[in-house]
């Protein structure tokens, strides 16, 4: 919006203070009414009142048909300038028949006025002026013609104050204006910034829709070279010629799985993002789930000489959910916990009931830890957390994000707990479906470290 524009939009929402001039004309008339004539008076107040109202409607108008700013501040000046020689001509009308007190409370009037349009015509500075020297040269006039000492002295002083006016609107008026162009300033960044959000959120979108297309044709071709890699290390078809043959098989075919894993970790990541991830929600006993998960897990704990523990409830604990997305809780959960736990440390798989009407699934190491800067920044999909302790690469960053997400989309609550050299424990919160209270509870030690 430009300076105009605003400059139109204050002046218009502060009309209502002309509104005053009505009663102080009224109080006015009243005051010195002795001096005047009824019919003079009474034209007077007449004339103040109808100045008023078509200041009133015109620029009411003027804004209901949409016509520039510009001609509007013009009509808020002419308007303000008629209003201003509206009470200029009070000590006119007094001239002649009017005494000291009656020319010394028009001046006091016409001080008060034009001292109070101040804040709502400079906004405008050619509006308050036409007010201002409206009201106060007819003033200052009346009083020099009277001739004397007293009255040339007040008419010295109105001028003298309506030059201050003039100065300390001058004034206001630029603070105003700087004012105005600050505003303006600001509302321009805010829609920067309105755009620049807009565009980061298409981005960002765009982005997840691009890596899921990737990963979807990645993938193919991936599987096929661990089909075939698998098949050459197994020699189905026959011997190799050479025995290093088998040797770099083999490798094809891990490097190969290990890439598909990845693919499909951004291609999860990329399904959640993007809100495309679809769960087949069945009744699922969740301690079998986590037995299963810690089973698979024991040798990578054993590889590493750490203790895996689980701990569980002596009855089934029924939750709601997909049963493979629980299990990649679950693994990524585990696997994490076992990369980021020194040797001769222990990672503990626990199940328990939490509140009533929920089920905690809680896997605590007795690794590194983290600070809660590095808390905040796990979550953020592929970011890496390497353990210096080992110096592993492993993994794109994405496995605590896929957790959170995969648990908010069960209807659950994640929980991440951690501090420096003291470990970190991740909970899962899962409503249950049928709750049972178990007085019994099964500790299994998965791997014993040498």
């Amino acid at each position: 919006m430009l300076i105009e524009d605003r400059q139109a939009a204050e002046l218009c929402r502060r009309r209502v203070t002309s509104l005053t001039n009505i009663v102080i004309a009224i109080v006015s008339y009243v005051a010195v009414v002795s001096a005047l004539t009824f019919s003079t008076g009474a034209s007077w107040v007449l004339a103040v009142v109808a100045i008023v109202m078509m200041r009133w409607i015109s620029i009411t108008v003027l804004v209901r048909r949409g016509v520039s700013s510009k001609l509007q501040l013009q009509a808020h000046a002419v308007g303000a300038t008629a209003s201003g020689l509206a009470w200029g001509a009070l000590p006119a009308l007094l001239w002649g028949s009017g005494g000291f007190v009656e020319f010394a409370f028009a001046g006091f009037v016409i001080a008060g006025t034009t001292a109070g349009g101040l804040s709502s015509l400079s906004w405008y500075r050619p509006a308050y002026l036409g007010y201002l020297l409206g009201a106060t040269i007819p003033l200052a006039a009346v009083y020099l013609l009277q001739g004397s000492v007293l009255f040339v002295a007040m008419g010295g002083l109105v001028l003298f104050y309506a030059a201050v006016l003039t100065a300390t609107s001058v004034s206001f008026g630029q603070q105003l204006q700087e004012t105005l162009q600050l505003q303006s300033t600001l509302e321009d960044e805010r829609e920067e910034l309105s755009s620049a959000r807009a565009d980061l959120r298409l981005a960002a979108r765009h982005k997840w829709q691009t890596l899921a297309y990737l990963s979807h044709h990645l993938r193919t071709p991936m599987n096929a070279v661990i089909g075939f890699s698998d098949l050459m290390a197994s020699e189905s078809l026959g011997k190799l010629g050479h025995p290093k043959y088998r040797d770099y098989a083999e490798g094809i075919q891990f490097s190969g799985v290990e890439a598909l894993r990845a693919i499909n970790a951004i291609l999860d990541v990329a399904e959640i993002e993007t809100g495309t991830m679809t769960l087949s929600f069945s009744d699922e006993d969740l301690c079998a789930l986590v037995a299963e998960c810690v089973a698979e897990q024991s040798s990578n704990a054993a590889s590493r000489k750490v203790a895996l523990r689980c701990t569980l409830p002596d009855a089934p604990v029924f939750v709601r959910g997909d049963p493979k997305r629980l299990r990649q809780i679950l693994d990524g959960l585990i696997s994490n916990a076992i990369r980021f736990t020194p040797k001769t440390g222990s990672v503990t798989v626990n199940v328990s009931a939490d509140d009533k009407g929920w089920w905690a699934l809680r896997v605590s190491d007795t690794g590194i830890g983290m600070s809660e800067e590095k808390i905040k920044e796990a979550f953020i999909p592929f970011v890496r957390l390497d353990n210096p302790l080992t110096q592993e690469f492993n993994g794109i960053g994405v496995s605590l994000t896929i957790a959170r997400r995969l648990t908010t989309l069960h209807g659950g609550e994640f929980r991440l707990d951690s501090d420096i050299g003291r470990g970190t424990t991740a909970v899962v919160r899962l409503p249950a479906r049928v709750g049972r209270s178990a007085s019994k509870r099964r500790e299994i030690e998965m791997v014993s470290p040498t």
